[in-house]
């Protein structure tokens, strides 16, 4: 049985500068230790997206704060997609 986590807030990172903010997304194991992640986004600062990658995907769910420094995601088109590794730092 495989399980998506949704949700809708989140933002990609450079740094502490936000490159693109997403409104909805969805989080599916890919292997055991890895995600893929596609989501929506509302707005992308053009310039902080040339920047990366390494990217930092935040994620927002139920009350907790998910973070993955060194995310292989891609910012195109309105949408946001890649994979997270490993386990996601939790505030």
């Amino acid at each position: 049985m495989q399980i998506t986590v949704r949700g809708h807030q989140g933002r990609v990172r450079v740094g502490y500068q936000t490159a693109a903010a997403i409104t909805s997304f969805a989080l599916t194991p890919l292997t055991p230790g890895s995600w893929t992640v596609e989501g929506s986004v509302e707005t992308v600062d053009l310039f902080w997206v040339s920047q990366g990658p390494p990217f930092t995907l935040e994620l927002h769910i139920g009350k907790q704060r998910w973070t993955w420094r060194g995310a292989a995601v891609e910012v195109s088109g309105g949408l946001v997609r890649g994979t997270v590794t490993g386990r996601p730092e939790r505030v």
